[in-house]
């Protein structure tokens, strides 16, 4: 089964909905840009996230996240370390809930069927047998915002392989034909020079800046301090975990979300399915020139659902995804706080369209779920400040799992 989202709408919308067949084949796959590549690379770090409202609290949003240095991943300095000890993580019950399952589990390992195909649903695991099977699939933002990409992106040793079957979604500020572009490439594209620190940079325009979010997300916190899990009458009243309205307030001072773009679908939870799981990542060029400054560009993972609202984009850290703050895995470039003493040299950047810059790697996050429940997922990015300088999120291995026994 391949789920295709021609004709797609949904309401709640503030803005343009994109139609991906009818707005042409820039926004239908990147297959004809990306060389083809189908060299197996190393995976980024993968981490399951525990109770991501309890993290929140945890994490220091006014810190560079991505001062915490990277892991063997090969960026140089001090291994960062969870802010959150294990005696902090709650019981059983609620490990089970977040945590990920081990046992047998019906939708552990979903069948691939995007080995042919540049759908959308198909690419990011919606629709395969064994897995999600949603209601309804859609996509918002400019038509050259979102695309489906086959095999690695980025050369050799990069660790942009896809997490399930063959190819991945990517959601851009700016337009997805830039990212599997060499940077000599975009220059003879566009005009932005090889060498600048703001390439690529692609402005959409006003019809794709919203003062307010679309709904279902809401980014005010939920009040006091209790994770929404031990408080279920906070679900439905804002964002269980806390992280939205801060990071978009550090946007130049300004509530406006520039060069929106998301997916979303809305799915039945089935049977004995617990929490849903999926794999993402994170590339910016506003590292390094911009990171600190105002350009604060935000992914959230918006799940609405009787368990849970709010995000669950979340790096290692519980730092959320967003310029600022996110723990970079991956730094091609010096920065005073970040990366410094001539060490910043990335070769697993190298060779795509953000060479130069910065980005985490892959990882791996849970939300909690009830059988029975019908649940929408959002996948949002979007540019703060201004809308100029691109970010990228790579969207794959969307699955339910079932709970941990006990």
């Amino acid at each position: 089964m391949s789920l295709g989202v021609s004709g797609c709408t949904w309401s709640g919308v503030i803005g343009v909905v994109a139609d991906s067949e009818a707005e042409g084949s820039e926004a239908s796959s990147l297959d004809v840009l990306s060389g083809g590549g189908q060299l197996s690379g190393s995976t980024g770090e993968e981490t399951d996230a525990l109770s991501q409202d309890d993290a929140s609290t945890n994490a220091t949003s006014g810190a560079s996240g991505g001062g915490s240095s990277a892991d063997s991943q090969g960026t140089s300095g001090d291994a960062g370390t969870d802010p959150r000890p294990v005696d902090d993580l709650g019981d059983s019950s609620e490990l089970s809930v977040f945590g990920g399952g081990d046992l047998e589990c019906p939708y552990k390992t979903p069948s691939t069927c995007d080995d042919t195909s540049d759908d959308f649903a198909a690419a990011i695991g919606l629709g395969c047998e064994r897995g999600i099977q949603p209601s309804s699939v859609s996509l918002a933002g400019a038509p050259s915002s979102h695309g489906v990409h086959h095999g690695q992106l980025g050369g050799p040793s990069s660790p942009f392989t896809p997490k399930h079957g063959e190819r991945f979604v990517l959601l851009s500020t700016g337009d997805v034909a830039h990212v599997a572009m060499s940077r000599d490439e975009i220059e003879t594209a566009t005009g932005c020079a090889a060498d600048d620190a703001l390439c690529p940079s692609t402005v959409h325009g006003p019809d794709y800046r919203y003062e307010i979010l679309p709904s279902p997300i809401n980014p005010s916190p939920v009040e006091g301090s209790d994770p929404c899990i031990k408080q279920p009458e906070l679900v439905g009243t804002g964002d269980c975990s806390r992280t939205i309205l801060e990071q978009w307030q550090a946007g130049a001072g300004e509530l406006l979300a520039h060069d929106y773009t998301e997916l979303r679908f809305t799915a039945e939870v089935p049977e004995a399915a617990t929490h849903i799981k999926f794999s993402y990542a994170f590339l910016t060029a506003e590292y390094p020139a911009r990171v600190d400054a105002g350009h604060n560009d935000l992914f959230i993972a918006w799940i609405e659902s009787e368990r849970w609202t709010g995000n669950f984009a979340l790096d290692e850290l519980a730092n959320p995804i967003a310029v600022d703050v996110v723990r970079y895995d991956y730094r091609d470039a010096e920065h005073p706080d970040l990366c410094s003493d001539g060490m910043c040299v990335e070769p697993k950047l190298h060779g795509f369209g953000l060479e130069g810059h910065g980005a985490t790697g892959w990882i791996e996050r849970t939300a909690p779920i009830l059988a029975g429940d019908e649940i929408t997922l959002v996948f949002a990015l979007f540019d703060l400040g201004d809308a100029a300088v691109d970010s990228v999120i790579l969207l794959d291995g969307l699955r339910w799992d079932c709970a941990l026994p006990g």
